[in-house]
């Protein structure tokens, strides 16, 4: 899943029973849901989150981009 940081304001917390948010960078004990192995990927961006998309369905896989706003197309 691609989100632009609002997975839990869009109550989709409980994606995070499955996985973790992805995050490469070290983790420390206040981080909450974070793994090297998570499958959602959270950034401010929806532009980025909808690029990320893209090019991850062009792979051929299922994702899915969770956005607020009704102006996107």
């Amino acid at each position: 899943m691609f989100c632009p940081d609002e997975s839990n304001s869009n109550r989709l917390n409980s994606i995070f029973e499955a996985t973790n948010r992805c995050s490469m960078a070290e983790i420390v004990s206040i981080d909450d849901k974070l793994g090297p192995d998570g499958r959602v990927m959270e950034v401010l961006s929806e532009h980025l989150c909808q690029g990320w998309l893209e090019g991850y369905l062009l792979t051929g896989r299922h994702g899915m981009c969770p956005l607020t706003r009704l102006s996107h197309r």
